[in-house]
């Protein structure tokens, strides 16, 4: 059995989708510039599905590094990096003491230190 649906019907399942995608957006600013970006976008019911997915991932990470509302992105400026949210691991940073030692080793550098390994 084969399903078909003509294109306008085909569209509004996708608008439909992008539609749910940003229901589960966690901040409501930017709908309209965004959605604006979603439309040229995502074409497919697969992509919307994707587009999910990104915002799932972009949710963990909010709720895992305890991110102020304030600092939640707009939509729009989601829409114009979501795909970076595909992968997991986008937003993860290196732990602070990490960073520490490697601005240690370039400060270090700069005032002629030389490298202690």
């Amino acid at each position: 059995m084969t399903l078909r649906f003509n294109m306008s019907e085909l569209n509004h399942m996708i608008q439909s989708a992008i539609e749910a995608a940003y229901r589960s957006y966690p901040r409501k600013l930017g709908k309209s510039p965004g959605m604006k970006i979603a439309r040229r976008e995502i074409r497919s019911l697969a992509a919307a599905e994707t587009l999910k997915m990104a915002i799932w991932n972009y949710r963990k990470h909010l709720e895992k590094e305890k991110v102020e509302a304030k600092f939640i992105m707009h939509f729009s400026t989601f829409m114009s990096e979501w795909t970076d949210w595909l992968d997991e691991q986008h937003g993860a940073a290196d732990s602070f003491s990490d960073r520490i030692s490697i601005l240690d080793l370039l400060e270090g550098e700069e005032n002629g230190d030389e490298d202690p390994s």
